[in-house]
């Protein structure tokens, strides 16, 4: 260094001002651009860096950072100062990597014990409920540090493929009792508890048993030569027929044919309601009028209409022999005949009661003037038993119970006295009433079939005279559309296209007879001609399916009869002078009614049918050799 150079002379020290305990930045390139005034920045002191907390001490941060503003607020500026080194916690560690069984001693907790705490000790975080395992398992070196049910979050035992904690479980105090295990449920179970639950299912048992019921389809022929079946159409929702012998009278729309089966299978006579000099007329009813004249009995024919006309023609020549226009305010709905009386019914509740005089003498629809009767308008259902009209419609019900079952109302129409009707109620749930018939072996009793598969039995002989319900059945499944009571059976359709006929007289019910009527289609009707014990000596059944055609029954099962009674002589040896006897009755075509009546015709001392089907099996081979 030269000996010319001298060191400056360091500046006085200014005197101290209110910001002398601020820190002085000087900007090293504009300090020689603006005045030295202008160069001083204050600053204060910068924040704090974030701590990283581990779940215990979340609480207490959180008052800690709601203090430190405050008293950095009040706390003295000084100049820039290395701010210290602050313990920090580790991050937490990654669940994966945790040890499903932690080590023995206090290796395994340590490794989770925080590292910092805060100075004051919080309240304990509220923590789930932990198993066994996990109490037993993980273990802490600070008690405090976990609550005496459960462990911390980060204690708890990893379980399964996503290492994920295991749920919470119930605790049970000492002393009290184990719940019973829950297994899981199989269809087995479940289907065993429906059935109990269930009343339906109970009804299962009491079905009526058609293990030995006979399969072949009674068919009956009116005529001598056997001929194909007479295939008539009916339509299944707005036609309508009657039989009456051999003579079968179908009505749809505008026309109306009549069937003579001991002729031939098609009709004989067409007509249409243009014929009755009315135009535009629909055919909603009809019935056989009831005369004392024998040569009469079923050929005088009442037509009801859809305009509420009623006429009565002879079918025999198609001429009309009474008419009465405008009977009805509404269209004609159902037609009755009960002894020598006739009864009309339209929708809107309107009956007409045509009843003879006290002279005697037939009803007539010119002459004789009719009682009229009010019962409910639109009844989905109506049919005369006993001299008494029953009704019900298919949207009225009322709540029985938890259960809702259909409303029955009964009226006395020959009564004058009695001018409304009963409301009735079944004992038990069952479907809406689909049809109502009496077995004439069984003259106290009315059955009542109902939708679902029940039939319902109402005695008649109570002490105010109206019928009274007295039990419930069920014989199928599926619904049951129509019954019908023949000699001494019960006819039932079904849905499905099946006739059975019981027998009523034992617990639980017998199927002596079930086949296929209409190709698996629903059975909307049966009816039993009645005239043609008289006119043809036999019991004609007529039923009436949705495949729109219309088949005859033999009422009296005749041919299974006859096919049980083999059955029953095979179990032992009988003569051959027995067996031409019953061969030439069939081939012969005899009456059946006449062999079941007077059976003692081929087996003396037979009164009545045996139990054909308990009392032998089924054989392999038949004997028919002389017995030795």
């Amino acid at each position: 260094m030269s000996q010319g150079f001298t060191k400056p002379a360091v500046p006085p020290r200014p005197p101290k001002s209110p910001f002398s305990d601020c820190t002085i930045i000087r900007s090293p390139v504009s300090a020689s651009l603006r005045p030295e005034s202008e160069n001083i920045i204050t600053s204060s002191p910068p924040p704090s860096i974030p701590i990283r907390r581990s779940p215990i001490e979340t609480h207490a941060a959180s008052i800690t950072d709601a203090i430190q503003p405050f008293e950095l607020e009040h706390s003295q500026l000084g100049p820039p100062t290395k701010q210290p080194r602050v313990n920090m916690a580790p991050p937490p560690r990654h669940r994966g990597i945790l040890s499903s069984t932690p080590s023995s001693g206090d290796s395994g907790a340590s490794s989770l014990k925080p590292s910092a705490r805060p100075a004051s000790q919080p309240p304990p975080l509220p923590t789930r409920r932990a198993t066994g395992a996990e109490l037993t398992g993980v273990t802490s070196s600070h008690p405090s540090d976990y609550t005496s049910t459960g462990t911390g979050l980060h204690d708890r035992k990893p379980m399964g493929m996503s290492k994920l904690p295991p749920p919470p479980t119930r605790t049970i105090a000492l002393g009290d009792k184990l719940p019973p295990p829950r297994r899981p449920p199989t269809p087995e179970s479940e289907d065993d508890s429906g059935e109990e639950d269930d009343p339906k299912a109970n009804s299962v048992d009491n079905m009526p048993d058609t293990m030995t019921s006979s399969r072949r389809p009674p068919v009956l022929h009116f005529h001598s030569v056997e001929r194909d079946e007479p295939r008539i159409h009916v339509h299944p929702h707005s036609g309508t027929f009657v039989a009456s012998g051999p003579n079968v009278v179908i009505g749809h729309g505008e026309k109306i044919k009549v069937y003579d089966l001991n002729v031939a299978n098609v009709p004989v006579l067409a007509l249409e309601t243009k014929d009755l000099k009315v135009k535009d007329a629909k055919v909603t009813c009809m019935e056989f009028r009831p005369t004392t004249v024998k040569a009469d009995q079923g050929a005088l024919l009442w037509i009801g209409m859809r305009e509420g006309h009623l006429f009565e023609i002879n079918i025999r020549t198609g001429s009309v022999i009474a008419a009465k226009h405008v009977a009805h305010p509404h269209s004609i709905s159902h037609m009755f005949r009960y002894g020598r009386s006739m009864i009309t019914l339209d929708e809107g509740g309107k009956m007409l009661v045509f009843s003879p005089g006290e002279d005697g003498e037939d009803i007539s629809l010119q002459y004789t003037q009719p009682r009229i009767v009010r019962v409910t308008e639109k009844s989905d259902f109506a049919k005369l038993v006993d001299g008494k009209l029953w009704t019900a419609a298919r949207t009225e019900h009322q709540s029985h119970g938890h259960q809702r079952c259909p409303i029955i109302r009964v009226y006395d129409i020959f009564n004058s006295a009695v001018t409304t009707g009963r409301s009735l109620l079944p004992t038990e749930h069952v479907g809406s009433v689909t049809s109502a018939t009496m077995i004439p072996s069984q003259r106290d009793f009315v059955y009542i079939g109902h939708e679902e598969g029940y039939i319902s039995i109402w005695s008649l002989r109570t002490g105010d005279d109206y019928p009274k319900c007295i039990e419930i059945v069920r014989v199928a499944s599926s619904d049951v559309l129509c019954v019908e009571g023949v000699n001494d059976r019960l006819w039932a359709g079904a849905r499905n296209g099946m006739i059975s006929a019981y027998d009523v007289s034992q617990k639980p019910w017998l199927v002596t007879n079930s086949w296929e009527a209409h190709s698996e289609l629903p059975v909307l009707k049966l009816s039993v001609n009645c005239n043609a014990i008289e006119k043809n000596g036999k019991l004609c059944v007529v039923s009436v399916g949705r495949d729109e055609c219309l088949r005859m029954w033999d009422g009296l099962l005749g041919a299974a009869w006859i096919g049980l009674l083999f059955l029953y002589l095979s179990s032992g040896y009988f003569d051959t002078g027995g067996l031409s006897q019953i061969t030439k009755c069939i081939r012969a075509n005899k009456n059946i009614a006449r062999s079941v009546t007077s059976q003692c015709f081929l087996f003396p001392g037979i009164a009545t049918p045996p139990n054909l089907i308990l009392s032998s099996p089924i054989p392999q081979t038949m004997n028919f050799s002389t017995k030795h």
